[in-house]
Order: C-alpha cells, then sequence, then structure tokens
C-alpha cells in the first residue's frame, strides 16, 4: 500500500529518520496545527476565547485531526531528544 501511511507505520518510518530529517517532519505538522487552530478559532482574531480550542474545533466537527497532530508532535518531539 503505497502513498498515505497508517500512523504506526508512520512511527517506524519516523525511527529511520536522521535529526534534521524530523526536525523538517515537526516543522510541517507545527504549521498544519496552527493553521487548524486558526481554522477552529475562524479567525476571529479575538484570542482571548473563553472556550477551549478543541471544543470549538468539536463545533466545526473536526477535532480528532488537531488532536492526531498534537499526538504527532509530541511523539516526534520525543524520537528527537532520545536521537540527540
Amino acid at each position: 500500500m503505497e502513498g498515505k501511511l497508517t500512523w504506526n507505520g508512520m512511527k517506524k518510518e519516523l525511527w529511520k529518520m536522521n535529526p534534521n530529517e524530523l526536525q523538517k517532519k515537526l516543522q510541517e505538522l507545527e504549521t498544519e496545527k496552527m493553521k487548524m487552530e486558526m481554522k477552529a478559532r475562524g479567525y476571529s482574531g479575538d484570542m482571548g476565547v473563553p472556550m477551549s480550542i478543541n471544543r470549538i474545533a468539536d463545533q466545526k466537527g473536526n477535532p480528532t485531526n488537531l488532536k492526531n497532530i498534537r499526538h504527532r508532535i509530541a511523539f516526534i518531539k520525543n524520537v528527537l531528544n532520545i536521537k540527540r
């Protein structure tokens, strides 16, 4: 199955990467997370939102992706720390 890797398949790939590649990957995910959070907020510019971003994303019908991305970022950071 080429193309989209499952997250577990992805983890194996991440372990094979060198720290520089991991850093790039982390950067990509961070920007994606930012975009999602902005989308969740609806670009309101109102940063003092009383409701949590996850709840807003919930209402926009896309909470799991945001959570997934956060987990992935955490995982990559761990791999990086171990490799350094």
